[in-house]
């Protein structure tokens, strides 16, 4: 795949290394045009780093990083922009995050993973490779290029950055209501909207971060069924899962 968007010019739907990995499909003539993200995005952080997981030559350069310099491609803002311009462009490739692509209609590729399976993007793939992944003291763990036959490979965490001590008593605490209910009945929205139920072993580690926040010494906050804030994307050093 990291030749594509090294040099899509010299490459064309009928490459023989993309017939090859799809015996029995008929693939035309037809240059391929990458569509990348013209601003800097943690999806470019996240795409660019599995890139330099599996192609020495992409991690040479142009590397990791929210933005980069790209070799070939079309630039577009955002994920809506990179929908709206895969759509409108002939033989058109491109990445953007997995709810664009429940609602947009746009068709999702099956990825070798390391393992060597074809995994198409779906929740149950995304879990698979998240539930791999190694959380540090600060909850942070990247899968750049995930073990397992299950395993879509293109996945991350994204999180939420919070203060340990809040002065303000009512805004430390509805913080950590929301996040509560974010983990636990929060969770029940997540398939739904594109995004990837925290695993099991990830929510007990968050649970614990949350506690540890402090406002203005008051550690207590409401159970699960009291929280008033709803919300199925968090961020902090608290994970939430995302497919991309």
């Amino acid at each position: 795949m990291s030749f594509m968007f090294r040099d899509a010019r010299r490459a064309a739907h009928d490459d023989p290394s993309i017939v090859d990995a799809n015996p029995g499909v008929h693939f035309p003539h037809l240059p391929i045009t990458v569509i990348r993200r013209a601003d800097g995005s943690g999806t470019t952080y996240m795409f660019t780093n599995h890139l330099a997981a599996i192609s020495p030559e992409w991690k040479a350069g142009p590397g990791v990083g929210k933005s980069v310099s790209w070799p070939t491609g079309i630039g577009a803002k955002g994920n809506p922009g990179i929908a709206f311009t895969i759509d409108q462009t002939p033989g058109a490739i491109g990445y953007l995050e997995y709810s664009y692509t429940l609602h947009s209609g746009l068709k999702s590729a099956a990825l070798q993973n390391k393992s060597g399976t074809f995994v198409e993007p779906s929740i149950e793939s995304a879990a698979a490779a998240l539930a791999t992944a190694k959380l540090d003291e600060n909850l942070v763990s990247w899968v750049p290029d995930p073990e397992g036959e299950e395993s879509y490979p293109i996945v991350t965490y994204t999180w939420m950055l919070c203060r340990r001590v809040y002065d303000e008593p009512h805004v430390g605490q509805a913080l950590k209501r929301m996040l509560l209910y974010s983990v636990t009945e929060g969770q029940k929205d997540s398939s739904d909207l594109g995004y990837v139920p925290l695993p099991d072993f990830v929510t007990a580690r968050v649970k614990e971060a949350i506690k540890g926040i402090e406002a203005r010494g008051e550690v207590q906050y409401a159970s699960p069924g009291k929280a008033q804030a709803a919300g199925s994307k968090l961020e902090r050093q608290v994970p939430i899962a995302l497919l991309k």
